[in-house]
């Protein structure tokens, strides 16, 4: 056992590893005469108890606790024990707050309690990190659970769009073969290729939301949108039962949302819904302004302000009182076990609180639920068009791109985009043959576009790396269909811009020119 003991006293430190070589010899202790010191051995070592003296030099051990706190699991790296000859009860107070496992005061030592102490710390320690651990893989199995939610719809509306493009290719593939002269029919043709495309990326896009971890990002967004696009979707998914209604306000405000986060709270939502009203009823799903008044900001704890509030209602059975405060708590589930985590609620508490908003929820036994989400308006206006559908004029275009790509018809498909806008085009379908064309020094390069995963010895992360050592100028933007976390080398990716696929003409140019801008 190796015990970090953070102490500047040189006869208490004297008296402490005393007391820690009699209660069990074979521990070796490393020492740290102030907080500073302490901070680069917990940051570079690894311990399995650290003492941390109340009273240092430099900064106190409440001060270093929270320098090495981590609010996530509520715990420092290692288990941790605070030292003082202080009664004080709000040191005791402050040092559990930032995660310390024990409190000793130093005329209160001997041998059989500094064992006990280190013992219990470390226990301590390891149920509270089990059960961090066990909330994560809870929280990720919520989200494959709302997943089983969604694969019914989601394969019903995929299946449509494959219809849809299909029978359009094949159409148009006919028409063309028959030389009919109608370039309008041609285009009515190809915008509904194109809709259906873009509805099954963004189909795709969902399930890699749901099924990973991924930060949130908060964009301004009119909640309308969201709602109106889930509809179909929810009214197969959920409304198998029950009717779902929308009572939408049209002038409603924008907020500062993450919009996947957001589905994934109304999904949960509306799916508790359903679960209350097994004989079947109606979901309502209302939008509308609202200005909280200074009493009932307090009794949600927020600002006094304007916020959008999203209702989502029922009819089912409703929550009794008892239960209404545990509603948000992890793991507090009402259902049969097997048939919930308990942490649906909770996750979509965590996202309101996250936007500085509230839930309020009005229910009565038998007289129906209704969950009033609070957010905050933001004076920002959402987009009004996707990026891809925005013309982009390029003036002269005269940059060289290398275009790294092992799929030979996304290959072509950029090649021919951007050859038509004016750049000049190198080709490799791996990165050996983009090391061959980069180690040419006759050969010109603006920009090296590359997919990532690629096969072979290298990906696309790795080729970037040698390109920059052999030409240190040269521009680089990645391209994927994965979404980051599964990404090779994640890290170096920090400061490059990645296109996600599937990407359209547009979206594609107004990328290359920001990079090559860059």
């Amino acid at each position: 056992m190796n015990i970090l003991l953070i102490e500047d006293s040189p006869l208490d430190l004297a008296v402490i590893k005393s007391i820690i070589n009699k209660a069990d010899p074979s521990i070796t202790i490393e020492t740290a005469e102030n907080g500073i010191k302490g901070l680069e051995l917990i940051k570079h070592g690894m311990f399995d108890c650290i003492f941390i003296d109340y009273r240092l030099p430099d900064i106190n051990g409440i001060e270093i606790l929270k320098k090495i706190y981590n609010a996530q699991t509520d715990l420092p790296p290692y288990p941790a024990i605070i030292l003082t000859g202080d009664s004080d009860r709000t040191i005791f107070k402050e040092s559990m707050k930032y995660g310390a496992q024990d409190y000793l005061r130093k005329d209160n030592i001997s041998p059989d309690i500094m064992l006990f102490a280190i013992e219990k710390a470390r226990h301590t320690f390891k149920v509270k990190l089990e059960k961090y651990d066990i909330s994560q893989k809870y929280e990720h199995s919520q989200k494959i659970e709302a997943i089983g939610q969604l694969t019914g719809g989601i394969a019903h509306d995929f299946n449509n769009l494959l219809t849809v493009v299909l029978g359009n290719t094949q159409l148009l593939s006919e028409y063309i073969h028959r030389k009919y002269d109608d370039d309008q029919y041609c285009q009515k043709k190809l915008k509904t290729v194109q809709r259906s495309a873009q509805k099954g990326a963004d189909l795709v896009q969902h399930l890699m939301t749901y099924s990973r971890h991924r930060n949130m990002v908060h964009v301004p967004t009119n909640i309308n949108d969201i709602i109106t696009k889930m509809q179909d979707l929810m009214a197969r998914t959920i409304g198998q039962i029950v009717q779902i209604q929308n009572d939408l306000d049209d002038m409603l405000w924008t907020c500062n949302i993450d919009p996947f986060e957001l589905e994934l709270l109304i999904i949960n939502m509306s799916a508790n819904a359903r679960d209350a009203m097994p004989d079947g009823g109606i979901i309502k799903i209302k939008t509308q302004n609202s200005s909280l008044n200074m009493q009932k900001a307090q009794r949600l704890n927020l600002a006094e302000g304007r916020y959008i509030c999203l209702s989502i209602s029922d009819t089912g059975i409703g929550i009794p009182d008892d239960i209404k405060d545990k509603i948000f708590t992890p793991f507090f589930t009402t259902k049969e076990i097997g048939k919930g985590t308990g942490l649906g609620m909770s996750i979509s508490h965590n996202f309101v609180q996250s936007c500085g908003g509230a839930i309020d929820i009005i229910s009565a036994p038998r007289g129906g639920t209704t969950f009033n989400i609070y957010l905050p308006q933001c004076m920002q206006e959402t987009a009004i068009a996707r990026e891809d559908e925005q013309e982009i004029n390029i003036i002269q275009a005269h940059e060289t791109i290398l275009v790294t790509e092992d799929e030979d018809d996304i290959r072509e498909l950029a090649i021919t985009i951007l050859a038509n806008n004016g750049y000049k085009i190198l080709k490799a379908a791996n990165a050996k043959q983009a090391i061959d064309i980069l180690a040419n020094p006759d050969t010109h390069i603006d920009l090296l576009f590359t997919d990532i995963i690629m096969p072979g010895d290298m990906n696309g992360v790795q080729l970037a790396i040698r390109a920059l050592v052999l030409r240190p100028d040269i521009k680089i933007l990645f391209t994927t269909g994965f979404i980051k976390s599964s990404i090779p080398d994640i890290n170096l990716l920090d400061e490059y811009t990645v296109l996600n696929k599937p990407y359209q003409k547009n979206k594609l140019l107004c990328t290359v020119q920001t990079v090559l801008k860059s």
